[in-house]
């Protein structure tokens, strides 16, 4: 069977980068490794943060690190585009 692991930023991963830690090169690395499938949603995640001035309100919870709806939202449709 497959093995797929997903990942995606906190609001400090889009607001500082991955200077000190790099989720998207650890990824990378495991399933090189582990020959698991990765799926980063870090680049779209990304791309709505240069394109949305309010995007920390409009992904996550108020106070929070979850995703609210629309943050859920986008990371399922990251998935569903990879998978098809």
């Amino acid at each position: 069977s497959e093995f797929y692991i997903i990942i995606y930023p906190w609001a400090e991963t889009l607001e500082y980068g991955e200077k000190e830690f790099s989720w998207s090169k650890f990824g990378n690395e495991l399933c090189s490794i582990h020959q698991c499938k990765l799926i980063n949603a870090i680049p779209e995640f990304k791309k709505y943060k240069n394109n949305n001035v309010n995007w920390n309100n409009q992904l996550y919870f108020v106070g929070d690190f979850h995703f609210n709806s629309y943050g859920a939202k986008l990371l399922s449709q990251v998935v569903l585009k990879y998978m098809n």
